[in-house]
């Protein structure tokens, strides 16, 4: 692994260590909470797809999460009436993204000029890797800023724990 390729991936893991602190410390009627569509558990439910999404290097090598449930729109999309993934649903989802992340971010070609993912045109891999953990992050900050509402504080972690 590169040390760039080690960076970015010391990055996921604290991010998405932190998102995961954002499942594990909600109260369950903050989960439920929010103006539809963005619930709670919707922003948490998004952040972990398209994090999971933008580690593959095409639209074409992701397969979705297995419990994922295609009626679920995206967060700007109209809300529905559907039943909520659970806690512990996104908490082991989390958990499989963190698995994913080394093999993935070593299978990328950081180098490459275009991501190949068709709404981020003419985008280079790397910047896309950069908007994923910016993407990632800023669903981190706004759950926790939604728990820090409720009394609720996250550890900050700047890096992957060795």
């Amino acid at each position: 692994m590169t040390p760039l390729q080690s960076a970015l991936a010391g990055q996921y893991f604290a991010a998405l260590q932190m998102l995961g602190q954002t499942i594990e410390e909600c109260p369950d009627d903050v989960w439920l909470s929010g103006v539809n569509p963005r619930l709670y558990w919707r922003i948490v439910y998004h952040t972990l797809y398209y994090t999971d999404l933008y580690l593959h290097a095409c639209p074409d090598e992701f397969s979705p999460w297995p419990d994922h449930d295609p009626q679920v729109p995206p967060l700007w999309n109209p809300p529905q009436d559907l039943p909520p993934y659970s806690k512990d649903q996104l908490a082991s989802y989390c958990a499989d993204v963190r698995k994913r992340v080394q093999p993935r971010i070593e299978a990328l070609d950081l180098d490459e000029s275009d991501c190949r993912f068709p709404y981020y045109k003419g985008l280079s891999r790397l910047d896309h890797q950069l908007v994923n953990l910016r993407h990632l992050s800023g669903h981190v900050g706004q759950l926790s800023e939604i728990l820090m509402g409720h009394g609720i504080d996250t550890a900050w972690i700047g890096k992957r724990a060795r």
